[in-house]
């Protein structure tokens, strides 16, 4: 990614820019090109306090950037595991077309998982705009298998107050050994589990790439999901 800060006349700062870009091709030939785009904007006020102001754009060749949505971005203290004791909270507000589209509130925690205690990242989703009820609750933390892939958990529950496991995420990187000139040198790897019972059962697999393909608007960057259906 390419950060560059951005000024007015007086030289005072607007904004934080970052451009991210992705490389195409293989260990000796290839290029950067860019896939998205921020805007990160420091304000304060009453409510909030001190946030963060981003405008995420996705960036098309040939066109001026579009922008996807707006996050506003802020810390609280709240109780969210129940111990009597404030959690730090980060709030992530979305806002797509002037409309508040969804809030999260995420946190972090210890938790002894596999016999080790592990930092766990919980994320409550709300989707119904005022409301307090959430829609769903993400625990997110790493593992490693046995080739020594780092693995991203993430275990999934549509009933936020409740311990039953709907799906389990396990998502890790590997080398594209295939990349070519017109594929990207990283594959994410991401295997979906569902949950029954007390056991898991591999549901699909996916392999997730940026590569230059033909589509019906000419030659340009795409996302590739190959799914594997179990």
């Amino acid at each position: 990614k390419v950060m560059e800060d951005v000024f007015d006349d007086r030289g005072r700062k607007l904004y934080t820019k970052i451009t991210y870009q992705t490389w195409i091709g293989n260990d000796t030939q290839g290029n950067f090109i860019e896939t998205s785009m921020q805007k990160s904007y420091k304000k304060i006020d009453f409510r909030r306090g001190r946030y963060q102001e981003v405008e995420n754009y996705e960036i098309i060749k040939g066109a001026e950037p579009i922008l996807i949505n707006k996050q506003i971005i802020y810390n609280t203290a709240q109780d969210m595991d129940k111990d009597g004791k404030p959690d730090k909270v980060n709030v992530i507000e979305t806002w797509e077309l002037g409309i508040q589209s969804s809030v999260q509130k995420i946190w972090k925690s210890l938790k002894e998982i596999d016999g080790q205690v592990r930092l766990i990242t919980t994320t409550l989703l709300f989707e119904v705009p005022g409301s307090n009820v959430a829609s769903s609750r993400a625990v997110t933390y790493k593992s490693a298998d046995v080739e020594n892939n780092v693995i991203t958990v993430t275990m999934l529950y549509e009933v936020p107050d409740s311990d039953i496991t709907n799906s389990v995420i396990h998502s890790y990187r590997i080398r594209n050994d295939k990349a070519g000139g017109n594929e990207s040198l990283i594959i994410t790897i991401v295997n979906n589990y569902i949950s029954i019972g007390a056991e898991l059962y591999i549901e699909s697999i996916q392999k997730i790439y940026d590569a230059i393909r033909d589509t019906t608007t000419g030659t340009r960057l795409v996302k590739v999901t190959e799914n594997y259906i179990y």
